[in-house]
């Protein structure tokens, strides 16, 4: 079953926005345990599924897209439409197919479901973060909330890796902060400067609110001076006295940075606006993780060796 729309102004919208409507999908007639699973092709906007066990369900249909037997989903556009399309497709060689559609209508303006109680273990995104901890906001503007995505600020790096905490006091946890320890670098630099492109592809094929790109990357939080505080929470990441912020920004190489912050930050992301559009590392001197001074300890010993 695949879909298609259009907006209120009659243009088609794009399969990559409906896409990010999926939520959920289930199996209907779970009769033959294993048998019937669905999926969602993201590339496609359609409900798939494996064959059924009676054998008079074809898997070659239109678009190369496997037939299956009971896969259902929902899902939740995020805009008004003038047209919504659901394509079945059947090439059934016996039995007679049977299709079931449930259609809601919310008020406007759209109020998003209040996420499940914490006293319920309620956990959607498996993040680690509870839903009712992370909330219904959307902080990354991907049109995912935040209890149902893996990476709710977008920096590259997962929730469950980033945690709740606050190293640089300004009351945006860690999972929403775009920079976590308030050095003017962004952690999507921070977390892997020896990338040569930390650009996000703005696509997420598997709807799970992680960049494409980003599943790839190295989003493992680097220690650069050993001192037991990762890069992302740490304003001088090599420990040479020179702040992060300072040094990332001196392209010139005369001691002071070409970007000042204006104390403002619009969005709340946690970056300041004068550093809001630095998301490559091809955008600042990455010396900032230069050749460590820490320290001629056992810790650091033991990680030269």
């Amino acid at each position: 079953m695949r879909f298609t729309a259009k907006d209120a102004n009659g243009t088609p919208v794009a399969i990559s926005e409906i896409a990010r409507w999926f939520v959920q999908d289930f199996d209907a007639n779970p009769s033959v345990t294993g048998v019937n699973i669905p999926s969602w092709d993201a590339k496609s906007a359609a409900v798939v599924g494996s064959e059924s066990s009676s054998k008079t369900w074809r898997t070659a249909v239109e678009g190369n897209l496997p037939d299956t037997e009971a896969a259902s989903a929902w899902f939740q556009p995020s805009k008004s439409l003038s047209e919504l399309t659901f394509e079945y497709q059947s090439l059934q060689d016996t039995a007679t197919p049977s299709y079931h559609v449930l259609l809601a209508a919310c008020e406007s303006p759209f109020t998003a479901p209040t996420p499940t109680p914490i006293a319920s273990g309620g956990d959607s995104d498996g993040d680690t973060i509870p839903d009712s901890i992370e909330g219904t906001d959307d902080i990354d503007d991907d049109e995912r909330p935040n209890y149902l995505d893996k990476d709710s600020d977008g920096d590259s790096i997962p929730d469950a890796v980033e945690g709740t905490g606050d190293p640089d006091g300004d009351g945006i946890p860690n999972y929403e902060d775009q920079d976590s320890d308030g050095d003017n670098v962004p952690d999507r630099i921070e977390v892997d400067p020896d990338a040569p492109d930390s650009t996000p592809s703005d696509t997420d094929e598997n709807n799970d609110g992680v960049d494409d790109k980003d599943s790839k990357r190295n989003v493992t939080p680097g220690d650069e001076d050993r001192d037991g505080t990762p890069d992302i929470h740490d304003t001088d990441s090599d420990n040479d006295g020179t702040p992060d912020g300072t040094e990332a920004y001196d392209l010139d190489g005369d001691g002071n940075p070409d970007i000042t912050p204006s104390g403002n930050d619009s969005d709340s992301d946690g970056i300041d606006d004068a550093f809001e559009g630095i998301v490559s590392t091809e955008q600042v001197n990455r010396e900032f993780v230069g050749e460590s001074t820490a320290p001629c300890t056992s810790l650091s010993l033991a990680a030269k060796k």
